[in-house]
């Protein structure tokens, strides 16, 4: 069954139509699922869409800082090229705005052409190419992309602490540093996506966790010391 799930989490537009029903509905579920643990990332979502709908959003903006719409058009030639492409899912892009990283995901064609079955066997083709995830399910999607959207924000999968975690799972020095973002990834989609996550992807996410958390700290101090600097004498 086709079915429309369009909504708005509150500053991001998400279009999940002509998507199955089911899949639409498990994608909204884990992205709510991240937002609500994450929560200060939502305002750095712009847009999750087909490649339409994105490049609508982006044929709309205004043109800004040189470096910034450069990117955007990057951005743009890789959405416009890979349309047809029913390998990839999801594709989520970044760009800066002035201090601000900003994302956007890119639904993939094959979203549109899948049952949720027929999804879960794309996923478990995919993984075989993998050496971490270890389920086949469609939340898994969203949670890989939001990792790389927590890795861009926070350049986390670089950290000594994730190379220790992925060379115990068994992956060598020269794997880690050419593919280590998408081992990275892999494992936090691991441990949300598994009903028994390994304690590799639970020692990776309670890392990351604690990143995001420092990070949340340090935006309070500057956000009181601002406040104090603008104070009424």
């Amino acid at each position: 069954m086709i079915g429309r799930v369009s909504m708005n989490f509150h500053s991001i537009h998400v279009d999940f139509s002509g998507i199955d029903f089911p899949v639409a509905s498990e994608l909204a579920l884990s992205l709510q699922t991240m937002l609500e643990l994450y929560p200060d990332m939502e305002a750095s979502i712009v847009a999750i869409g087909n490649s339409d709908f994105l490049l609508r959003y982006f044929s709309r903006m205004q043109e800004g800082k040189k470096s910034t719409w450069r990117k955007i058009k990057e951005i743009q030639e890789s959405i416009q090229s890979s349309r047809t492409d029913m390998k990839n899912p999801m594709t989520i892009y970044h760009w800066r705005e002035g201090k601000k990283v900003k994302h956007c995901f890119c639904l993939g064609a094959c979203l549109f052409s899948c049952t949720k079955e027929e999804l879960v066997s794309l996923i478990a083709q995919i993984r075989k190419h993998n050496l971490v995830l270890e389920t086949d399910t469609v939340s898994s999607i969203i949670y890989h992309e939001f990792a790389h959207m927590l890795d861009a924000t926070f350049d986390i999968s670089r950290d000594s602490e994730i190379f220790r975690i992925l060379r115990q799972i068994g992956h060598d020095s020269e794997e880690i540093y050419y593919v280590g973002r998408e081992l990275f990834a892999d494992s936090f989609a691991e441990y949300y996506a598994s009903e028994h996550p390994s304690q590799e992807s639970t020692d990776l996410v309670s890392y990351v966790n604690r990143k995001y958390l420092e990070n949340r700290s340090k935006e309070k101090q500057r956000g009181k010391r601002l406040i104090k600097t603008i104070q009424p004498k």
